[in-house]
């Protein structure tokens, strides 16, 4: 339950750090209920994970417990992602050059009506790393349930 409340803080922080970038009330509302959304998945889900060892004595239980918490932490960073990229957000930020004829872009097509993207395009090295931020944690938090359940002997291989 420590790396719960632990992940718990790092989702506060993180998404108040995001928050304060942001221009738009409405999608300040929006992330703040992503937040409290994951907030209750990690809570709920790291009890599963402490009953996932309590009750069982192979490694089934675990291994499923961490993959539905994967599961949603996946979807709601992905859906946290969206908000804060979002075409109403241009983050308090100074735009580069690039970023800024992009936004140009969108509004010059926002303004004819055309058919509007639903992301902001960001940096590339930004989308990767996103991704990397997220598929990276999950693997490397898969890694170490495999360590974990190995050295345990909860797994038992060969």
């Amino acid at each position: 339950m420590f790396g719960a409340l632990v992940a718990m803080m790092a989702v506060i922080a993180s998404h108040k750090l995001a928050e304060r970038y942001m221009q738009h009330e409405s999608d300040k509302k929006k992330l703040k209920q992503v937040r409290n959304y994951t907030l209750v998945w990690i809570f709920v889900w790291g009890v599963l994970f402490a009953a996932s060892y309590e009750f069982s004595t192979g490694f089934i239980a675990p291994l499923l417990t961490y993959c539905g918490f994967g599961a949603g932490i996946a979807i709601l960073t992905k859906r946290a992602h969206q908000i804060i990229y979002s075409p109403s957000q241009k983050l308090n930020s100074p735009p580069s050059d690039t970023e800024f004829s992009l936004y140009e872009q969108h509004e010059k097509h926002a303004q004819l009506g055309e058919e509007k993207s639903t992301d902001v395009q960001v940096k590339q090295p930004v989308k990767v790393a996103n991704v990397l931020g997220l598929y990276g944690g999950l693997i490397l938090g898969f890694v170490g349930l495999s360590a974990g359940l190995i050295n345990s002997g909860r797994l038992v291989i060969g």
